[in-house]
């Protein structure tokens, strides 16, 4: 596995204690939350990597489609999100 596109490292967590993401399976396009902050979100190029990591523990590693962060109202402090494959 090539991981030269590795660019990020994320903590997540689930509001609810559970497990973040567990329902996404491996190709699944999905919604990464991120924090109120555009520049954050903004770092990230079309086709980088990101390491997801919950409970100690790395459980996704996903490639970013879409590089442009897209407000989402309601979500509490993670309004943020860019598309993703896991």
């Amino acid at each position: 596995m090539n991981l030269y596109r590795l660019k990020w490292t994320k903590n997540v967590r689930s509001s609810d204690g559970e497990w973040a993401y567990s329902e996404v399976k491996v190709s699944d396009l999905f919604k990464l939350a991120w924090k109120d902050n555009a520049t954050d979100a903004s770092k990230l190029d079309k086709d980088d990597l990101v390491l997801l990591r919950q409970k100690g523990f790395v459980t996704h590693l996903v490639k970013i489609l879409d590089h442009k962060p897209r407000c989402q109202t309601g979500t509490g402090d993670y309004d943020l999100s860019t598309g993703q494959k896991a």
